[in-house]
């Protein structure tokens, strides 16, 4: 959900994992916070707290996301697909 609400222009607050810490640049698009309530609380507060700060995050989060849009991501694994299938002609042949 994450990915779905920066591309709709919706900053985050989230843990870093997975692919966050690529796609999250703290307190410029999103934000993250360690596995605590102190920091989950400075997060929230940094993000909600400051609608200045809120307002440029929204408006760079979406650019984060868009290498994973539908048709950019659709695209990247019919390409990985041909060259897995073209490697292994080649090494049939």
């Amino acid at each position: 959900m994450t990915c779905e609400a920066m591309a709709c222009g919706t900053p985050v607050v989230s843990t870093p994992i997975g692919v966050m810490p690529d796609l999250v640049r703290h307190g410029e698009n999103s934000w993250l916070f360690d596995f605590d309530a102190r920091s989950l609380s400075e997060c929230l507060r940094q993000a909600l707290g400051d609608p200045a700060a809120y307002a440029r995050a929204a408006a760079s989060c979406r650019e984060a996301v868009l290498p994973f849009e539908y048709h950019q991501t659709i695209a990247a694994y019919a390409s990985g697909l041909q060259g897995a299938r073209a490697r292994e002609e080649g090494a049939a042949a």
